[in-house]
Parts: structure tokens; sequence; C-alpha cells
């Protein structure tokens, strides 16, 4: 994953697609990733990130979650509000962001 991060700042591609990108990384890994990456240097690019992660999910404009392989709801963060507490009790698990 490290590997595929690397070349992904080296490209500096417009639009990016991460798939789970911090879900084989420890946690201070991970909130470089997130503090430093997503949220510093890819802040102005698009990026489309599948995710498990409440944390990197709590960083994106836009959500769109899938049940059993079908778009379930779409909406922001706030919007979405009662699927983080569903699943990840107040909605602050994970990476401390």
């Amino acid at each position: 994953m490290r590997l595929a991060i690397a070349r992904t700042i080296y490209q500096d591609k417009q639009t990016l697609i991460l798939d789970d990108p911090i879900s084989a990384l420890d946690n201070e890994v991970s909130n470089f990733i997130i503090n430093q990456l997503i949220c510093g240097l890819w802040e102005k690019k698009t990026l489309l990130i599948v995710t498990h992660s409440p944390a990197l999910a709590k960083k994106a404009d836009k959500i769109f979650y899938f049940e059993n392989g079908s778009l379930s709801r779409e909406g922001t963060r706030d919007q979405l509000k009662d699927i983080f507490q569903d699943l990840f009790g107040e909605g602050e698990a994970g990476v401390e962001t």
C-alpha cells in the first residue's frame, strides 16, 4: 500500500481513486495519510475513496453508502449521521484525526 501511495504522489494526477487506502496501515501512518495527504496535499484534487473507516469517511464532502452491493443512501456526514451512529457507536471510532 505504501508504494502505491508513493506512486500516486509522484504522478500528481487531478483525480485519484483510492481503494481502502488505510486498511493495512497502523494508526500513525493512517493519521499521516489522512491529515497530510487526503486533507493536505490532495485537498484540491477529486478523490474517490472506497473505505470501511469512519475516520476517513467523515472527511468526505459526499458519502455514498452501499448495502448488499447496492447504493442505499447518499449525502453529507451530517445527513447520514444515523448511519455513523448505527455502525460505529458515536460515529467517531477508528483512527483519530
